[in-house]
């Protein structure tokens, strides 16, 4: 029964990054950046969110690399 369960995990943690990136890619999408403000403050706190974005996003794509990894293996697991 570990095998099943081991399936069902990492299908949690597949449906948990892809819902993680899904949401980056909308932030993306709705061009919410799209606009530099005005004042200095402001700009830095922009091209701060920014790049957090773009970290997030490379974070989340090196995670779904392993989970897809553990998908690999759990499912080679319960068909094996």
């Amino acid at each position: 029964m570990q095998d099943l369960d081991d399936v069902q995990r990492t299908a949690v943690l597949q449906e948990g990054v892809s819902c993680a990136l899904a949401t980056v890619h909308a932030i993306n999408a709705a061009d919410l950046f799209r606009d530099l403000p005005a004042d200095p403050a402001s700009q830095d706190r922009h091209n701060h969110g920014l790049w957090l974005l773009a970290m997030l996003n490379d974070h989340l794509r090196r995670i779904q690399e392993q989970v897809d990894t553990l998908d690999a293996a759990a499912t080679a697991m319960v068909g094996g």
